[in-house]
């Protein structure tokens, strides 16, 4: 079978994998401790900018599990980026070539953060995503309050997404504890380097 044909079929199951990856690792990925809270490098939940999921469905995937796995459609997260005016730019023009994601709960609120890993002009762009607790817990009190003060949203993160740039595409990323401080750290490396 030529490899085009091949890719048609997988790309489809390839997509929905991911997505089940990133919805089963979300509710169950927060242990642990983050520095970025004492960096000051994320915004308090009080403060951050509402995101927004798109209208349109960009990933089809309602009906399509088994008994086991009941799937729902994919939208677009629609947010601003905080960070390098180059590298936020190619972010927001989609110039970024998307290549990594990892879990962790960076900034210490109970809720998984997501962090993404892009290529573009030959260096890396890491983004932080902080979890929006208001999408696990809508009925809570503070929930509410944000409801009330017009704060309020359903998406799973938060905006901005704070943007950092990396000395190599980040093709392989991962969280972890890597220096021993109780915190999460992220790392990151290219396919075929030699360095982390």
């Amino acid at each position: 079978m030529p490899t085009r044909a091949r890719w048609r079929i997988l790309q489809p199951r390839l997509i929905a994998l991911t997505a089940i990856v990133i919805l089963c690792l979300l509710p169950f990925v927060v242990s642990g401790l983050a520095g970025s809270k004492s960096r000051g490098q994320v915004t308090n939940q009080k403060n951050a900018e509402p995101a927004q999921l798109s209208k349109s469905i960009s990933v089809h995937a309602a009906g399509r599990g088994n008994p086991t796995i009941n799937l729902s459609d994919g939208y677009d997260l629609i947010t601003s980026y905080a960070g390098p005016e180059d590298l936020r730019a190619a972010l927001e023009k989609n110039q970024a070539q998307p290549l990594s994601l990892a879990s962790a709960d960076f900034d210490e609120d109970g809720v998984p953060d997501l962090v993404s890993g892009y290529s573009y002009n030959g260096q890396g762009i890491i983004t932080l995503l902080r979890g929006n607790v208001d999408s696990i817990y809508p009925n809570a009190p503070e929930a509410q309050q944000r409801k009330a003060d017009g704060a309020f949203t359903e998406a799973p993160f938060l905006s901005p997404a704070q943007v950092f740039d990396a000395a190599v595409a980040a093709d392989f990323i991962g969280a972890g504890d890597f220096d021993g401080d109780s915190h999460w750290d992220v790392v990151a490396a290219q396919r075929g380097g030699q360095f982390l």
